[in-house]
C-alpha cells in the first residue's frame, strides 16, 4: 500500500531522493572522510617505523594509492551532494555534530600531502616539491577557515547549553590547523627555496599555536564534563581516544618543527645563531611533555572502552585510527631523535595496533556500505522544514521518523501522531512549527527518535487558521478529527495479529481534535482499531473546558471574516470559548472513555504577553489550570506544570531538564502500554534501583555442567521426558527464540532467555505482575524438563506464593470496597 507521507527517517526527503545513488549522495555526510583519515596514517606510519623493511614501504604505497581513491570519491559525492542539493549545506553547517566533521576534509588531505613527500618527491624530482607545497597551501586555507568558522559557530549559536552536551569531537575543527603545521614542516625540509622554506616553517609555527592551545583548553573542559557528568553514551563512547589527536600531532608538529628550524636557520641572518638549536631543544622538549600527557589520555580511553563494551558500529568507529596513529607517529619520532629504543618498539606497537584497527573498522565499514546501513544522515531530518513547505496542501499525515529496522518483529510497534492548534499566522509549517523550537530543533525527531527509536512518528497537519482569510476553513473540529482517524488507518493499513499501540500528542486545539477523533472512532467500527491501539495522551495547554484568553482571536476572525466578505468561519474559535455548549458535550461524552487510557496534561506555567511595555503590559495564560487537566483521580492522569508559556510550552531546544521531564513521562507511557499489550520492551530497562525485588532463585548458568549439581540427575543435554510442543507466550523475540530452544531441549540456553524476560518484567512491573508470574512459570517448566526438580519445585514455589498473595490482596479490597 502506498505511503501517505514522503518523508521518513532514513529518507531525510522525497521518496524519490531515497533509492539508489541519489540515496548514497544525499546521505554522504562529512564523517566519510574520516575513512580516509585512518587510511592516511596507515600508509604514513608504514613509512616512518624505525625497523626499516621493504614490505613496509610497499604497503606504505598500497595503502597511499588506496587512500587517494577513497578521497577522490569521497570529494566527487560530496561535491555532488551540494551541488545536486544545495539546500542540505545549510542544514549540515547548523548541525552541532555533522558540522564538525568537516574538519576530516583537510585532515584526510594532509596525510596525502605527507605520503607525497615522503614516496614521490624521492622518486620524482623536482616538479613533485612544487606540487606539494601548492597542495600544502590549500590544505592551509582549508584546515583554517575549519578552525576559525566552526569553533565560531559552536560559540555563536545555541547548541551546546550544558556541560554534559560536552564531547571529544569539539577537538576535531581545532585539530585540523594542528596537522596542516605538522604537514607544513615536512613539506619545509624539502624545499630547495631558504626563504620558501623559512616562509613555509613560519607558517606552520602560526598554525600550531592556533591549535594547540586552544585543543589544551577544550581538554580541560571535557576532562570537567568527564568528572562530572560521568562517560559518553555508548553510540559515543569511540570518541574518547580523540583527545590523542592534538597531542599526538601537536607533538609530532612541535619537534619537525624545531628539527626543520636547527637546519633552516643554521647561518640565517634573521634571527641569532643560536636560535635554531634552541628551537630545536624546545620542540623535543614540549613534544616529551605533550606524548606525556597523551599517555594518560590513552590509558583512560583503553579504560573507557574495556568498561563499556560493547557498543554499536557505527562510523565513529574510525576514530579509534587516526587518533592513535598520530601518537604513534610522534612516539616513533621521539624514539628516532632521542635514540631511545623503548619509544622506537612501542611506537612500532601502537603502529601494528592501528593496523589491526583499520583492517577491523574497514571491514565493518565495507559491509556497512555495501548494504546502505551507513548512508544515514540525521541531519537531514531538518529538511521537513524546507522541502514541499510552500506546496504542502492540507490535511496531510506525514511519516517524520521510521525506525531504521521496521521490518523487525520487534521494532515498529509503536505510533506517535502529532497534532498541532491554532495557526495564527496562517504559515503552512504550522504542523511542524509548533513543535520546533527557535533554534530549529525539531524535538520529536531531534531527541525523542533517538531516545525511543523502536516508534515511528507522525506528524498530522490540518488547517487551522483562522485570522488569514485567504487560508481561513469552514472545516470543524469533527471534521478535522474524520480525517485524522482516515488518514491514520491508510497508514497503518491492514493489521497484523499485534498492531502498533497508539499514542497521541496535541497542543492547544490539537487536543480536542485528538478527543474528538476517539469519540469518532468509538462510534465508527471501520476505526474501532484505532481507538482500541491507541493507550496514551499527552495534552499540551489543551482547553478541555475552553480558553478564557480566547476572545482577542475571535476579534482577529472577525475582521479576517470581514475581509474575506463572509467566506470564511471561526467556528474553530468558537468551540474553545470558556465553558462553551462543545468543550462540555466533548468532555461529558469522552469521560466514558478515560478508563482506557493513561493521560499526561502539560499546563502551562507563564503567561503570554498579548501588548504594551512594562508596568503598562498586558499579559495572560491562555489556557488557566483548571481548563487544562481532565482531573482524573489515581494513577490515570499526570498534571505537570511547565515554566513556559502557551506557545513554547511544546517548543523544546535542548535535552535539558523541561525535556527530561517531557520525555520521562511519555516513555513511561510507552513502556506500560508495551508491558501491559506485548509483554517486553524493544530496548534495555534500567536496573530497579532503590528497594531489593523479592526473593528468587539464583542466577541459572549457561553451560551443561549441572549448575546446581543434584545428586543423580541429568545434565541439560538430556532428552525431556514429556513429549510436549512449546509456544511463546508473546511476541517477544526473546520468547520465540526460547519456544525454540525448548523444542530443541537446549535447556541451558532457554533457562538463560526466558530468566532475561523475567528479571525485566521483575524490575519494570514487579513481581505480582501476570506476566512476571507467567516468566517465572515458564522457568518451573525448563528446569522440570530438564530433570532439576528441586529447582523446579522453587519456581513452583515462587510463582504460587506471589498468585496466592495477589488473590488475597485482591479479596481484601473487594471486601473493602
Amino acid at each position: 500500500m502506498a505511503k501517505t507521507t514522503s518523508h521518513t527517517s532514513t529518507a531525510g526527503g522525497p521518496q524519490k531522493y531515497n533509492v539508489g545513488w541519489r540515496r548514497v549522495v544525499r546521505n554522504f555526510s562529512p564523517s566519510w572522510f574520516a575513512v580516509t583519515m585512518g587510511t592516511g596514517i596507515v600508509s604514513v606510519l608504514m613509512n616512518s617505523i624505525p625497523f626499516h623493511a621493504p614490505v613496509l614501504y610497499y604497503l606504505s604505497i598500497a595503502f597511499f594509492v588506496l587512500n587517494v581513491v577513497i578521497f577522490m570519491l569521497a570529494l566527487i559525492t560530496s561535491v555532488l551532494r551540494y551541488t545536486l542539493y544545495p539546500e542540505i549545506w545549510k542544514v549540515m553547517i547548523q548541525d552541532p555534530t555533522n558540522s564538525l566533521f568537516l574538519a576530516t576534509v583537510p585532515m584526510g588531505f594532509a596525510t596525502l600531502i605527507e605520503m607525497w613527500v615522503f614516496v614521490c618527491v624521492p622518486q620524482w624530482g623536482h616538479w613533485t616539491v612544487t606540487v606539494a607545497w601548492v597542495l600544502w597551501m590549500i590544505d592551509v586555507v582549508a584546515a583554517a577557515s575549519v578552525t576559525l568558522s566552526l569553533s565560531f559557530i559552536l560559540i555563536s549559536q545555541r547548541h551546546i547549553t550544558s556541560l554534559d552536551r560536552i564531547t571529544a569531537l569539539q577537538l576535531l575543527p581545532i585539530a585540523a590547523t594542528i596537522v596542516a603545521a605538522g604537514a607544513g614542516a615536512e613539506v619545509a625540509n624539502v624545499l630547495s627555496n631558504k626563504q620558501h622554506a623559512l616562509g613555509t616553517l613560519l607558517t606552520s609555527f602560526i598554525l600550531w599555536g592556533m591549535g594547540t592551545p586552544l585543543a589544551v583548553v577544550v581538554l580541560v573542559i571535557y576532562y570537567q564534563r568527564l568528572a562530572v557528568h560521568k562517560l559518553p553514551p555508548r553510540e559515543m563512547i569511540v570518541s574518547c581516544f580523540l583527545p590523542l589527536g592534538p597531542l599526538g600531532f601537536g607533538g609530532f608538529g612541535i619537534l619537525y618543527i624545531g628539527k626543520v628550524a636547527r637546519k633552516l636557520l643554521e647561518g640565517s641572518e634573521i634571527l641569532d645563531a643560536i636560535a635554531g638549536p634552541m628551537a630545536y631543544v624546545l620542540g623535543v622538549f614540549i613534544s616529551l611533555a605533550m606524548w606525556s600527557f597523551g599517555l594518560i589520555w590513552l590509558v583512560f580511553a583503553l579504560a573507557t572502552i574495556l568498561y563499556s563494551s560493547p557498543f554499536p558500529f557505527n562510523m565513529g568507529w574510525w576514530g579509534f585510527t587516526f587518533p592513535l596513529g598520530v601518537y604513534a607517529a610522534n612516539t616513533m619520532e621521539l624514539g628516532v631523535v632521542l635514540d631511545l629504543m623503548f619509544f622506537k618498539v612501542f611506537g612500532t606497537v601502537l603502529s601494528a595496533s592501528v593496523l589491526l584497527l583499520w583492517a577491523l573498522v574497514g571491514s565493518h565499514t565495507a559491509i556497512g556500505a555495501w548494504r546502505g546501513d551507513l548512508f544515514y544522515a540525521p541531519c537531514l531530518q531538518k529538511l521537513i522544514f524546507r522541502e514541499e513547505a510552500g506546496e504542502q496542501e492540507f490535511p496531510f499525515l506525514r511519516e517524520v521518523f521510521t525506525p531504521r529496522d521496521a521490518h523487525k518483529v520487534e521494532y515498529a510497534v509503536l505510533d506517535f501522531v502529532f497534532v498541532h492548534g491554532l495557526n495564527p499566522r496562517g504559515h503552512n509549517d504550522h504542523p511542524f512549527e509548533t513543535w520546533t523550537h527557535a533554534n530549529r530543533k525539531f524535538w520529536p525527531t531531534e531527541f525523542l527518535a533517538e531516545d525511543i527509536p523502536y516508534a515511528r512518528i507522525f506528524v498530522y497537519g490540518y488547517n487551522s487558521s483562522v485570522t488569514h482569510p485567504q487560508t481561513m476553513t469552514t472545516a470543524s473540529i469533527k471534521d478535522h478529527a474524520n480525517t485524522l482517524l482516515n488518514l491514520l488507518d491508510l497508514e497503518r493499513g491492514p493489521q497484523q495479529s499485534l498492531p502498533p499501540k497508539i499514542i497521541f500528542i496535541g497542543h492547544s486545539l490539537g487536543g480536542l481534535v485528538i478527543k474528538q477523533a476517539l469519540l469518532n472512532a468509538k462510534e465508527d467500527p471501520k476505526y474501532n482499531s484505532i481507538r482500541t491501539a491507541t493507550s496514551g495522551l499527552v495534552f499540551f495547554g489543551t482547553p478541555h473546558r475552553g480558553a478564557k484568553a480566547v476572545e482577542l482571536g475571535k476579534i482577529a476572525a472577525r475582521v479576517a471574516n470581514f475581509v474575506s466578505k463572509g467566506h470564511a468561519s471561526n467556528d474553530l474559535l468558537e468551540c474553545l470559548e470558556h465553558n462553551s455548549l462543545f468543550t462540555r458535550q466533548m468532555s461529558d461524552r469522552f469521560r466514558h472513555q478515560l478508563e482506557d487510557y493513561r493521560v499526561v496534561s502539560f499546563i502551562e506555567g507563564k503567561e503570554v504577553q498579548l501588548g504594551g511595555f512594562g508596568p503598562a503590559s498586558l499579559s495572560h495564560l491562555v489556557v488557566d489550570e483548571e481548563s487544562a487537566v481532565l482531573g482524573l483521580s489515581g494513577l490515570r492522569e499526570t498534571q505537570l506544570k511547565l515554566d513556559a508559556d502557551h506557545s513554547q510550552m511544546c517548543k523544546i531546544g535542548s535535552r535539558g531538564p523541561m525535556y527530561r521531564l517531557i520525555k520521562g513521562n511519555i516513555k513511561q507511557l510507552v513502556d506500560q502500554a508495551l508491558l501491559s499489550e506485548q509483554g517486553f520492551i524493544p530496548q534495555p530497562v534500567p536496573p530497579l534501583v532503590g528497594r531489593s525485588p523479592p526473593p528468587v532463585p539464583p542466577r541459572m548458568h549457561s553451560n551443561s555442567s549441572n549448575p546446581y549439581q543434584p545428586p543423580g540427575r541429568a545434565s541439560s543435554s538430556n532428552q525431556r521426558i514429556f513429549g510436549a510442543f512449546f509456544i511463546a507466550t508473546d511476541n517477544d523475540p526473546r520468547a520465540i527464540r526460547s519456544a525454540e530452544l525448548k523444542n530443541k531441549s537446549k535447556w541451558d540456553e532457554a533457562r538463560d532467555s526466558e530468566y532475561e524476560i523475567f528479571q525485566e518484567h521483575l524490575s519494570a512491573l514487579g513481581a505480582d505482575h501476570h506476566s512476571t508470574l507467567l516468566a517465572g512459570y515458564n522457568l518451573a517448566e525448563i528446569e522440570l524438563e530438564a530433570n532439576f526438580l528441586e529447582k523446579a519445585t522453587e519456581w513452583c514455589q515462587w510463582v504460587f506464593g506471589w498468585y496466592s498473595a495477589s488473590f488475597w490482596h485482591q479479596t481484601l479490597t473487594f471486601d473493602e470496597d
